[in-house]
């Protein structure tokens, strides 16, 4: 018996983690365009510190989402 998967649950289910991705590079555009090459460390990976502050920074509620799911991926990036 195949298991049913609700596509519009963004927290439950196997794989929450790929169907919250929409917009794959929005992050780092952002980011880019906001602080420029600074918010980059030199293997071109967002500095924590600079999603922070954006974080803090914009009003835009699905850019908030999409920045705090950018540091879950980095902590679940360093426990492997």
């Amino acid at each position: 018996m195949k298991r049913k998967i609700n596509i519009h649950a963004n927290t439950k289910g196997r794989n929450w983690m790929q169907r919250a991705v929409k917009r794959p590079n929005r992050v780092r555009d952002y980011m880019l365009r906001k602080y420029g090459a600074k918010a980059f460390n030199s293997n071109n990976t967002l500095k924590v510190d600079y999603i922070k502050k954006a974080i803090k920074e914009t009003n835009d509620k699905s850019l908030k989402d999409a920045l705090r799911l950018a540091l879950v991926f980095h902590s679940k990036a360093k426990k492997k």
